[in-house]
C-alpha cells in the first residue's frame, strides 16, 4: 500500500463521517451513557419503586382507618398520593430514556 493509496483510505473515511453529520436520522449515542444507565436506570429506579411502595401503604393507612380520616391527616394522604405519582413519572420519563439509549432500543424509542 502507497501513500497514495492511504490518502484516499483516510478521504474516505472522513467523507463517510461528514455524511454521518449531515444526515438529519442519524442517530448518536449520548456521553455517559454507561454511568446514566447506573444511576438512573438501576438506582433511580430502585429508590422510586421502594417509595411507591411505602407510599401505597402510607395511603393505604390513612384512607382505611377512620381516626386518620380527619383534616389534620389529609395533608399525609394527598402527598403519599401525588408521591406515587411523581414516582411512577420518574420510571416511566426518565429510566425509558436511559434504557433507550443504554440499549439502543427502537421499541422504546417510540414508547417514549
Amino acid at each position: 500500500m502507497n501513500a497514495f493509496d492511504n490518502a484516499s483510505h483516510n478521504s474516505s473515511s472522513l467523507a463517510a463521517s461528514a455524511d454521518d453529520a449531515e444526515d438529519p436520522c442519524a442517530y448518536h449515542k449520548p456521553l455517559y451513557t454507561d454511568e446514566r444507565f447506573w444511576l438512573v436506570a438501576v438506582c433511580g429506579t430502585s429508590i422510586s419503586i421502594v417509595s411507591i411502595f411505602e407510599n401505597f401503604l402510607l395511603f393505604f393507612v390513612f384512607f382505611t382507618r377512620a381516626e386518620y380520616r380527619k383534616t389534620c391527616y389529609m395533608y399525609m394522604m394527598l402527598l403519599a398520593i401525588f408521591d406515587i405519582f411523581i414516582s411512577v413519572s420518574y420510571v416511566l420519563l426518565m429510566s425509558v430514556n436511559v434504557l433507550m439509549d443504554y440499549y439502543d432500543s427502537v421499541f422504546l424509542f417510540r414508547a417514549w
